[in-house]
């Protein structure tokens, strides 16, 4: 071999060296890129499971408050049937006292009749009216009672209407949330 050829032969292998060490620094810079991207797939990961543990408990969290919600509804119709029937009853109570008032006139102006004609069935009727009376008396005790009902009824109406706002508002916040971490997840 002539020292031409010796002195090609001795560049051509630095240059192949040159080439290999920029190749193994290429190689390096490549893995710590590898490395780098890797640790970030992982903290996203991290992220992602965290996230998706917040929307199952918020999706959790929105069924109970529907749960919740529908029992309050269904207290609130029948509270609210309740009402009717409260209602109905003090119309009928309403009817009655005037029945029984019609009636203790009615029974006064027989009894004085019967008063002069008999005094034997004066006494007699003087009991009736004043059972009546105490009929009527226990009327009005019923109805005092009815109303007293019809008032709590309404206080717990509206109690449960505030507290069904809550649970809308809460609702709606949830959901909100929900789809702010779906949107945040895509």
């Amino acid at each position: 071999m002539t020292l031409t050829q010796i002195l090609e032969v001795e560049r051509h292998e630095k240059s192949l060296s040159i080439a290999h060490m920029e190749d193994k620094k290429y190689i390096q810079r490549l893995e710590k890129e590898l490395l780098n991207c890797s640790q970030e797939i992982d903290y996203l990961q991290d992220q992602l499971s965290a996230r998706n543990t917040e929307v199952t408990y918020l999706e959790e969290r929105v069924r109970d408050l529907e749960m919740e919600f529908k029992e309050k509804e269904d207290l609130r119709k029948e509270v609210s049937s309740l009402r009717e029937e409260l209602k109905i009853s003090i119309s009928q109570q309403l009817s009655l006292v005037q029945e029984l008032e019609t009636k203790e006139v009615e029974l006064e102006q027989s009894a004085l009749t019967m008063e002069e004609s008999f005094s034997s069935m004066g006494l007699e009727s003087q009991f009736e009216v004043e059972s009546m009376k105490l009929d009527m008396m226990t009327l009005e005790q019923s109805l005092f009672e009815a109303r007293k009902v019809q008032e709590e009824t309404l206080e717990e109406n509206n109690r449960m209407g505030r507290l069904i706002d809550k649970l809308q508002d809460a609702l709606q916040d949830a959901q909100k949330t929900i789809i702010s971490l779906n949107e945040e997840n895509k």
